[in-house]
């Protein structure tokens, strides 16, 4: 406030405080910057910067991110009974589902013949079927598209299939769920 009523050239001759209480830039340790590695974080930022650059409409994005997706392995069940994995069904050698004209109820007779791993084969009733086997998971190695003729046996696809505890089946497409 003093310097308010002065004229300017006083105002620019008069002392200023001295700044040597405070130090001089040479006299601070240089601090050198570390690379820190990134954080999960920011490494999903970079990443969708790196997207959003690479595209400009929604076609471009889905494309993007079908050709950095992570390759999925695909699982499927295979049918099980006793221990023992089913490799193929037959047609039913018997399949007669009428109503009964005396009772009024449907009566099923309904048989499955079942092939198994090692080439055994089972016939036995669809019911009991249904209700015995179970399912075991098993990656998918190799996938085969089947020609006509295999179509109708096998089903559209064959797989080559390996199990958890090391074993290798090939199975068509209509036995695996």
């Amino acid at each position: 406030m003093e310097n308010i009523n002065k004229p300017k050239e006083e105002v620019k001759n008069e002392e200023k405080p001295q700044l040597s209480r405070f130090k001089k830039k040479e006299e601070y340790p240089e601090i050198e910057k570390k690379e820190e590695p990134l954080t999960k974080r920011e490494k999903e930022l970079l990443q969708r910067i790196e997207r959003l650059e690479a595209v400009a409409n929604k076609a471009g994005l889905s494309k993007f991110d079908t050709m950095h997706a992570e390759k999925k392995e695909k699982v499927v069940n295979l049918n099980m009974i006793d221990g023992k994995v089913i490799i193929s069904w037959n047609n039913m050698p018997k399949n007669r589902v009428e109503k009964s004209p005396k009772t009024g109820h449907w009566e099923e007779e309904q048989f499955v013949e079942v092939v198994y791993e090692d080439g055994e084969t089972e016939t036995m009733p669809y019911v009991v079927f249904v209700r015995r086997y179970s399912h075991l998971k098993a990656k998918v190695k190799k996938e085969i598209v089947n020609r006509a003729l295999n179509k109708e046996k096998f089903g559209r696809y064959s797989f080559e299939v390996e199990t958890e505890d090391g074993k290798e089946y090939k199975l068509g497409s209509k036995f695996v769920n």
